[in-house]
């Protein structure tokens, strides 16, 4: 499985799926980008923390399936 995870992280090999910014799920999903970080914070959403910062990424299936009402 590509996305391990390892601590409560989950890590990413080049075979994983494409990540979307907050910013970009906000404009996929018609919403704001705190809407998505409260989605995130809820559980609806996996994100996936990049750097030092913690940015946050989504992986593009879990937003489609979201959308499509299959859950997680």
């Amino acid at each position: 499985m590509p996305n391990e995870r390892q601590g409560g992280a989950v890590s990413i090999t080049a075979s994983s799926p494409p990540l979307l910014s907050t910013r970009e799920v906000a404009r996929f999903l018609r919403c704001r980008p705190k809407k998505v970080r409260e989605l995130a914070a809820e559980g609806v959403l996996q994100p996936v923390r990049l750097g030092e910062n913690g940015h946050l990424r989504f992986r593009a299936e879990d937003v489609e399936r979201l959308v499509r009402g299959e859950g997680g």
